[in-house]
C-alpha cells in the first residue's frame, strides 16, 4: 500500500510535467509567445471595422453521410471529388472565388456587385450534377445551394489563407441546409441586388422563361437556427418547377408588412432595348428591342415625369398587351438614359434601395439606387430625385440628386 502512495505523486508530477513540455512544444512549433494568443482578437476586432461586403455561396452535398456508410472508400471518393471540382468549375467560371472545403460543404465569395454571378453559378453546379446524374458518371450525388449577401468579416488565416466569418456566412449555410436536394434559396439582399435579365438556365431558355420568373413569384420566411427573427428568402427555380424545403422544415409566406424597411413589390419584369423613332409634335415613337420585338410608346407611357424621348437612346419600361388587336405591345413607364426622375424609396437595405416610379396610365417601375453608407438614414416612402444611367449590373439605375429635404447624396 506504500508502494502505491508513493507512486501516485509521482505519477501525478509525470502527468504535469508532460502537460507543461506539450505547451512548450506547442509554443515552439508554432513559434509564437504567450502575447500572440491574443492574435485573433486583434485580427478580428480590425476586420470587424473593414467588414467587406460580399455574396456568399455555401454548397451542401446530400446524403454523404448515408453514402460514406453503404459505400467503400473507392467507391464514395471519387463521387465526392465530382462533385467538388463541379462546384469549383462553376464558381471560378463566374468570377467567384472557393474559401474553403467542409467536408461535404464547400464556400465560396462573390464581389458585392456579382448577385447574378453567383445565383448562375449555383445554377450550372446544379445543371452539372444532374447532368453527371442522368449520364450515369455519379452514384446520385445532390445538393443544395443557400446564397446570403452583406457585410462579412474577411481575415486572413494560418498560412495566409484569407477566410470568412459572420452572419451573412452563417445564413448562407443555413439557407443551404435548409432546402431541398436540387433547390437553390438566397436572401432577399441577394435577388434584389441581381440583375434578373442575366439570370438563365438550360430549362428556362428552352421554355422562353421571363427573367422574373427565374425567382419564387412569393418571398417565404423561414425560422433558421441561430437566427432570433424568420428569415425572408425567394427559391431560384432553374428547372421545370420548385424544389423546395426540406422535410424537417417548414416555410410561410411572408408578411411583408412586419419588415419595416420593406414594402410590397410587383412582380413585373422589365425591358431594355433602343428608340428608333420619336415624334414630339404628337408625342409618339417605337422601341426597339433585341429579343422581343418593336414596342410603340407615348407620352401617356413616360414613367417619373418625361415628356420626350431621344431616337438612338436606351431605355427601360414594362412590356404591356397591345391597346388595340392590330397594333403593337406597349412600353409602360417607360424612362430613358439621362434623364431625372421622380419617385419614392419602396425598399431599403444596408446600402441601397428601390424607388417606384409611374407612368400616366398607373404603370409602376422600380428603379435600383445605390446609396452607400447614407441609406440608413433614408425612409420609405420618402420622395427622392435621381437622373438613370446605365447600371453595373445591366439596365438603368438612379444616381441621386435629392432626397426629401434637398441634400444631396453622392451615389454612384
Amino acid at each position: 500500500m506504500k508502494a502505491d502512495a508513493d507512486e501516485a505523486p509521482h505519477a501525478a508530477g509525470t502527468d504535469a510535467a508532460r502537460s507543461q513540455v506539450g505547451k512548450t512544444q506547442l509554443l515552439r512549433r508554432e513559434d509564437v509567445t504567450m502575447e500572440d494568443f491574443s492574435h485573433y482578437s486583434s485580427l478580428f476586432n480590425q476586420a470587424l471595422q473593414d467588414a467587406p461586403h460580399k455574396v456568399v455561396l455555401f454548397v451542401d452535398m446530400v446524403g454523404s453521410t448515408d453514402l460514406k456508410l453503404r459505400s467503400p472508400e473507392v467507391e464514395w471518393l471519387p463521387t465526392m471529388g465530382r462533385f467538388l471540382d463541379l462546384v469549383d468549375e462553376a464558381v471560378r467560371k463566374h468570377g467567384g472565388t472557393v474559401v474553403k472545403y467542409l467536408g461535404d460543404g464547400v464556400l465560396a465569395v462573390f464581389g458585392d456587385e456579382q448577385a447574378a454571378n453567383a445565383i448562375n453559378a449555383a445554377i450550372m453546379i446544379q445543371e452539372s450534377l444532374e447532368a453527371d446524374n442522368d449520364g450515369n458518371r455519379l452514384r446520385n450525388c445532390q445538393c443544395r445551394v443557400g446564397l446570403a449577401t452583406g457585410k462579412v468579416v474577411e481575415y486572413e488565416g494560418p498560412g495566409g489563407v484569407v477566410d470568412y466569418v459572420g452572419t451573412v456566412v452563417d445564413l448562407a449555410a443555413r439557407l443551404s441546409n435548409a432546402a431541398s436536394a436540387g433547390a437553390i434559396w438566397a436572401d432577399m439582399a441577394t435577388t434584389d441586388a441581381a440583375n434578373l435579365n442575366k439570370i438563365s438556365s438550360r430549362v428556362g431558355r428552352a421554355l422562353k422563361r421571363g427573367s422574373r420568373e427565374y425567382v419564387s413569384e412569393h418571398e417565404q420566411k423561414v425560422d433558421l437556427k441561430g437566427f432570433a427573427k424568420s428569415i425572408i428568402y425567394k427559391e431560384v427555380i432553374w428547372a421545370q418547377a420548385s424544389k423546395g424545403v426540406s422535410n424537417e422544415v417548414t416555410t410561410m409566406m411572408a408578411d411583408r408588412a412586419a419588415n419595416q424597411r420593406r414594402s410590397d413589390e410587383p412582380a413585373q419584369r422589365t425591358v431594355e432595348g433602343t428608340v428608333t423613332s420619336w415624334m414630339a409634335d404628337p408625342g409618339r415613337g417605337f422601341i426597339r428591342t433585341t429579343d422581343e420585338g418593336d414596342f410603340y410608346v407615348d407620352r401617356r407611357f413616360l414613367g417619373g415625369g418625361g415628356t420626350d424621348l431621344t431616337v438612338g437612346r436606351t431605355v427601360m419600361f414594362i412590356p404591356r398587351p397591345a391597346t388595340r388587336a392590330d397594333g403593337r405591345p406597349v412600353a409602360g413607364c417607360t424612362v430613358q438614359d439621362g434623364q431625372q426622375v421622380t419617385g419614392q424609396f419602396v425598399t431599403l437595405h444596408d446600402r441601397y434601395g428601390f424607388i417606384r416610379l409611374a407612368d400616366s396610365s398607373g404603370n409602376p417601375m422600380n428603379i435600383f439606387v445605390y446609396l452607400g453608407a447614407k441609406a440608413t438614414t433614408y425612409e420609405i416612402g420618402q420622395a427622392v430625385t435621381v437622373t438613370l444611367a446605365p447600371g453595373r449590373r445591366g439596365g438603368l439605375q438612379g444616381l441621386v440628386l435629392d432626397v426629401g429635404s434637398g441634400q444631396t447624396s453622392a451615389a454612384a
